[in-house]
């Protein structure tokens, strides 16, 4: 396991892992809920959860994928596209090139790191793990936003 920052999430030319590796959570109280992914599909790089959907405790304990759970759930179809393309690969939201590719405009999306009550915009936790360390470690995870890299 080992945390990325921001700036190596956004930049880095020899990057080891895809869009499809990379998915956002929120613990809250306790309970983890699906954000959104990155993907490598033809006309979106991102997909986003509509609404508050709750990956189950014990599918994220009892299954080796953590993408097994998050598609396991009765939300999962509840998804928004962004980082929309035409058939060329040209970005059809004008406010999207603000940003200099879908990784940042996926941190933009996410909470940064809080630690009472203060947080940097440029501070994300950012964790690049294989699926086992994902479930070796879910159990001390405290509340925020996280975004893990899974390898």
């Amino acid at each position: 396991m080992k945390k990325i920052s921001d700036e190596l999430f956004i930049t880095d030319e020899n990057r080891e892992y895809g869009l499809d590796d990379v998915i956002a959570v929120r613990i809250q109280n306790g309970d983890f809920y699906f954000l959104g992914w990155m993907e490598n599909a033809e006309r979106y790089s991102i997909q986003w959860a509509q609404s508050n959907f709750k990956i189950r405790r014990d599918f994220l304990v009892a299954c080796d994928d953590i993408y097994d759970a998050i598609t396991s759930c009765k939300d999962y179809n509840k998804v928004e596209n962004d980082w929309l393309m035409d058939d060329k690969g040209n970005l059809l939201n004008k406010d999207d090139h603000e940003y200099r590719n879908s990784y940042e405009k996926f941190l933009s999306c996410i909470n940064p790191y809080q630690r009472n009550g203060k947080s940097d915009p440029d501070d994300h936790d950012i964790f690049l793990m294989t699926q086992k360390e994902f479930g070796d470690c879910i159990d001390a995870l405290r509340d925020g936003d996280y975004v893990f890299v899974i390898e």
